[in-house]
């Protein structure tokens, strides 16, 4: 019962992307040495107002993932020697799915480890 919201949320979120001319579909094969974008706009219309992760890759497809979910989509979607550039969009919003150090640090680690380039672009 309490995946209820979350497939809901996840629908709404894809309806929001599709509407907005976010390409969600099968990419071409990745191409490692380009760069994948890390996103997290808000949702409009959520109250209270709620952010979802966008990872994009460099032909513009995009893979709507939860916080929780972040780095099991990372591991998916993001090839070794690539680099992923955290763009968060304003840094003083509680509702930042990585806010936090540890959060970072965790993103960071996990990275590394599968030879992905990080890079945290901070909000200006």
């Amino acid at each position: 019962m309490q995946n209820r919201p979350r497939i809901g949320f996840a629908v709404l979120c894809l309806a929001v992307l599709s509407l907005s001319g976010v390409r969600a579909a099968d990419p071409p094969a990745a191409d490692a040495a380009k760069v994948y974008r890390l996103v997290a706009p808000t949702v409009d219309g959520t109250q209270p107002p709620q952010r979802v992760l966008v990872i994009i890759t460099p032909e513009g497809y995009a893979w709507v993932t939860t916080p929780e979910a972040l780095h099991g989509s990372v591991e998916r979607r993001v090839p070794g020697g690539a680099t992923l550039q955290w763009v968060p969009q304003d840094t003083a919003r509680d509702g930042d799915p990585l806010r936090t150090e540890q959060q970072l640090d965790a993103l960071r680690k996990l990275c590394a480890a599968r030879k992905i380039k990080f890079v945290h672009i901070p909000a200006g």
